[in-house]
């Protein structure tokens, strides 16, 4: 039997697939780490007292507060902008698998069509055989 003559595009589009699943199980992860940053900071902050002893220790949990704030700001920024990703290997996986999923029922097509036509030649051979036999036999 022939090869498909796409055989090669169907091989890329299987590739780039791959490549879509992996970007997306790296984008997952880094918002998963990402999400337990936050996680983590909220647990750290929450550990530590409000009750100040004196103007020093006040000063020092306002200054811890802040910090912590601007920390969660940061990571809070880089949770929306990792889900944003995740969201566009998301897209780019489905795109991918779309595409590579079209490509094999056309081959899958193909292959058909081509078992079909193998198997009526291979008929059409014993059908010649069998009537020249069959002459062979008369004359």
């Amino acid at each position: 039997m022939a090869e498909f003559r796409l055989s090669n595009l169907l091989r890329l589009r299987k590739l780039e697939s791959d490549q879509a699943a992996a970007g997306l199980a790296g984008a997952n992860l880094r918002a998963r780490e990402t999400e337990a940053a936050v996680s983590r900071t909220y647990r750290h902050l929450a550990q530590y007292s409000d009750e100040a002893m004196d103007v020093e220790n006040l000063r020092a949990i306002a200054a811890t507060r802040q910090a912590t704030a601007s920390m969660l700001d940061e990571l809070r920024q880089k949770l929306t902008d990792d889900d944003s990703a995740a969201a566009r290997a998301q897209a780019d996986y489905r795109d991918a698998e779309v595409r590579n999923r079209t490509l094999g029922k056309l081959e899958s097509r193909w292959r058909d069509e081509a078992a079909r036509h193998e198997a009526s030649a291979e008929q059409n051979a014993l059908d010649e055989i069998t009537i020249a036999r069959a002459r062979r036999g008369v004359a």
